[in-house]
């Protein structure tokens, strides 16, 4: 799919209007506002497939999913230089005002 300015317009417009037609009338919407297009019409279905569907970040706790980034991010020196900054912030207001 072509990834002009206008495009990304069209894609983003059926995004966020689709949802907020009953169910059974977006197949007809797509329709009428895809004219044919099928790469326009796939890309707003996937899009619009994908935003149903709940986060799996969502489901977990905060602190796992702290953990999985730190983890995969161990590597970078700068990463941990910052961790470890906030964390020992988060420690000096906790011990003053908790």
């Amino acid at each position: 799919m072509s990834s002009s300015p206008s495009r990304w317009r069209q894609v983003e417009r059926l995004f966020y209007e689709a949802p907020e037609l009953p169910p059974d009338a977006r197949s007809a919407y797509l329709d009428q506002n895809c004219a044919g297009d099928t790469k326009l019409r796939a890309e707003s279905e996937s899009l619009l497939a994908s935003a149903e569907k709940p986060a799996d970040f969502l489901r977990q706790s905060v602190r796992d999913a702290a953990h999985r980034m730190m983890a995969d991010d161990r590597r970078e020196p700068e990463f941990q230089t910052l961790t470890k900054q906030a964390f020992q912030r988060h420690n000096q207001f906790k011990a003053a005002f908790c």
